[in-house]
């Protein structure tokens, strides 16, 4: 005989976890873009409560406050650059191809508006917000993560020869933003056009490939 298993619903006056993650979500974005108009010192928990439409009490339960939200902000576009990544790059291709593709990828990611301002806000803020640089440096890791999988893949494979696969991880995403250049330009000139991105990220696979897979 079938049975039909009873639906699970939250208490009454309780969001469903489906909801609260969609809330969360939604709250991360608000605060985001709260955060990238008015700076860290600027952003209030009360502003973004009120335009996230939710309490102040529910976003220090859940983030402790402003420090708590920027660095989840900062948390939750790294991972999902880093997931994101992963699942765009398709690992069987040539190598050269492969890192063409995974610099096209950061390339555009780093390069849009809003990223280019979260990054010159927290290099601004290292030394005014406890525990930026530490957590700077985790998130720094994490964005790296599809390509130091890559190159270990690599390596795995006998294809090139890394010494240490961080630093050399570290090399070609420098090398597909030049560097730190970018954001030492005045704002008009910070972000560069589609073409100059793929001359950058081209320039970059070429020397990158010339050091470690020739």
């Amino acid at each position: 005989m079938h049975t039909t298993r009873p639906i699970k619903r939250a208490a009454p006056g309780r969001p469903t976890r489906e909801a609260s993650e969609e809330r969360i979500r939604h709250t991360l974005k608000v605060a985001q873009g709260e955060f990238i108009a008015r700076g860290f010192e600027g952003a209030s928990i009360e502003g973004i409560a009120q335009a996230a439409g939710i309490s102040k009490l529910t976003l220090y339960r859940h983030f402790e406050g402003k420090k708590g939200l920027f660095i989840a902000v900062i948390e939750a576009l790294a991972s999902q650059y880093a997931r994101q990544q992963m699942d765009k790059i398709d690992t069987s291709l040539p190598p050269e191809q492969v890192l063409l593709d995974m610099g096209r990828f950061l390339a555009a990611s780093y390069f849009k508006p809003e990223i280019q301002s979260l990054v010159r806000m927290m290099i601004a803020d290292q030394r005014r917000v406890e525990g930026l640089p530490q957590i700077s440096t985790r998130l720094a890791d994490l964005s790296r993560s599809p390509v130091e999988s890559y190159l270990t893949l690599l390596q795995t494979r006998k294809i090139g020869h890394f010494d240490d696969i961080r630093r050399a991880a570290i090399q070609f995403v420098n090398l597909c933003m030049l560097g730190q250049y970018f954001l030492l330009c005045e704002e008009t000139l910070a972000i560069p056009d589609a073409g100059t991105q793929e001359e950058i990220v081209r320039s970059a696979v070429k020397l990158f490939s010339s050091a470690y897979l020739s």
